[in-house]
């Protein structure tokens, strides 16, 4: 499973260590959505205003995870949160997770650079 996150994201590149140092069985690998070439061959519907907008996970078969979907596939994989991942599934969760994943991802630019005290 490969997550693609934004490589100019100081909130993005923090969670990706984060999750580095959780995958302990190597099960996730990381490309920035930068990566033109890679995301052409591998998820060629992703554009590239698609992958400003959210996270995006994409499986080995093809299958494409977004936002708050691709954030709980990613729990639900690691050992280490599948819990978190299951409790994710639960009525109701993708709607409220959803509508606060749109909330930080529209504002992640302003604050997390805010937080790294630059301006984009």
């Amino acid at each position: 499973m490969t997550v693609l996150y934004d490589a100019s994201c100081p909130l993005c590149l923090g969670w990706k260590r984060r999750l580095e140092r959780l995958d302990a069985g190597g099960r996730l690998a990381f490309r920035p959505t930068q990566d033109a070439e890679w995301v052409r061959d591998h998820a060629p519907d992703l554009t590239p205003e698609a992958l400003e907008r959210a996270l995006h996970v994409v499986e080995a078969d093809g299958r494409v995870w977004r936002g708050f979907f691709a954030v709980r596939r990613i729990l639900e994989t690691l050992p280490a949160t599948r819990m978190l991942g299951a409790l994710m599934h639960l009525p109701g969760a993708a709607r409220v997770g959803s509508a606060l994943y749109g909330w930080v991802a529209s504002r992640r630019r302003r604050d997390a650079c805010a937080l790294h005290g630059g301006a984009r």
